[in-house]
């Protein structure tokens, strides 16, 4: 609705309708471990280092998630269209 009411603007753009709230895998992690009250111990490790730690068909779904989990931002839509 706020593209047809600034199409000024809106003309030729595209944008990401997402929520302003979404979160990281470690914003997730990090969510989670306060739920139950424990604190988030984290650290990144290489793709090739990690994936040893777990079973092949943990890796596997774990790098599909990752592979295919797009990144996107409501900034320019909010930037542009209020």
């Amino acid at each position: 609705m706020q593209a047809i009411a600034n199409r000024s603007v809106a003309i030729g753009e595209s944008f990401h309708v997402v929520s302003p709230a979404a979160l990281t895998l470690r914003g997730y992690a990090e969510s989670m471990a306060a739920w139950f009250g424990q604190p988030a111990n984290l650290r990144y490790l290489p793709w090739e280092e990690w994936k040893t730690a777990v079973s092949p068909e943990e890796a596997a779904a774990t790098w599909d998630h990752i592979a295919h989990s797009p990144c996107c931002s409501i900034a320019k839509a909010q930037r542009l269209l209020d």
